[in-house]
């Protein structure tokens, strides 16, 4: 697979992703807890990766379910306090503050792994965030950061560690023993997070709400969208990657206002064209790099 497949790949993983938020904001409101939601979710994940990838999974080795165990344990932290964020902030907050794992993703990398980030990189980075900011109207004074902000804030570090791991120490990984062991990890997580924290009692839940939502985020978001994430990260920079994806805030605000949980603004269409413009900064400065490069250059993470 090319670069630039990858790259087409991890955005419409996006767009899915920002639905996604919209999603959980859905199955919050329906009364379904935090650790049962997420432990439904991680079950139905795994369960599918078993299903489509069964040959595959039974041939993990020692080294590949440590490397994919970790991998799980990062993405469950982030799941878990995401969920609990959102149901104090609205989806486009929640999509935005999550977005900035893309601040945190070259910090991983080059305290981590030790690589720099290209100057291009950065500046794009800048530029998102700011489109972000005007985006969401995060800037303005009203918009108080209170604790669903902090926790989301909190989730992006996780998000961010996850997609520096995945783009290198666990790249060489097959994707679909990742995937199942992400839905493991969810699964036990969310699991013991509603045995022990939770203690949410299920008569509450609004069954039609809350079967929506969960079918979504368990089918689309996670076993669809993580498994084409972890399979793309393999043919593409683990920053690019960031950048594509942190266009999930993006579509989180266009689908909140359409739900109805955010109004449309000027706000919408600035933030949104300096978002686009941060993407295509990053994509023409690659490309002419492409030239003069050397293979090894490229596909270096």
């Amino acid at each position: 697979m090319t670069k630039n497949k990858a790259n087409l790949l991890l955005f419409v993983v996006a767009i899915f992703w920002g639905f996604g938020t919209c999603m959980m904001k859905l199955a919050t409101s329906a009364e379904l807890s935090t650790g049962l939601l997420n432990g439904i979710r991680g079950f139905i994940f795994a369960l599918l990766s078993l299903l489509f990838f069964g040959k595959r999974i039974i041939k993990m080795t020692k080294k590949e379910f440590k490397l994919a165990l970790i991998a799980g344990f990062i993405n469950t932290c982030g799941f878990i306090i995401q969920t609990i964020g959102i149901t104090s902030t609205t989806p486009a907050k929640c999509g935005f503050i999550t977005g900035t794992y893309i601040v945190f993703i070259p910090v991983f990398v080059f305290f981590v792994y030790h690589q720099k980030i290209q100057l291009n990189h950065l500046i794009s980075i800048v530029v998102a965030i700011i489109g972000m900011a005007i985006l969401t109207g995060i800037y303005r004074e009203q918009n108080h950061f209170n604790r669903g902000d902090l926790l989301s804030l909190i989730s992006a570090m996780f998000y961010a560690l996850s997609i520096a791991y995945l783009g290198n120490t666990a790249k060489d990984i097959d994707f679909s023993i990742v995937a199942f062991m992400l839905g493991i990890t969810l699964m036990i997580g969310g699991g013991l997070w509603w045995i022990v924290v939770d203690k949410a009692d299920i008569g509450q839940i609004h069954i039609k709400d809350a079967l929506i939502s969960v079918l979504y985020l368990s089918i689309v978001t996670s076993f669809l969208c993580q498994s084409i994430q972890i399979f793309a990260q393999k043919y593409t920079k683990a920053v690019i990657a960031g950048l594509i994806l942190m266009l999930e805030g993006f579509f989180a605000l266009v689908f909140s206002i359409l739900l109805g949980y955010d109004v449309l603004s000027y706000d919408l269409v600035v933030g949104g064209i300096i978002m686009m413009i941060a993407f295509v900064l990053a994509e023409i400065s690659l490309k002419r790099k492409k030239k003069n490069a050397s293979y090894q250059e490229m596909i270096a993470t």
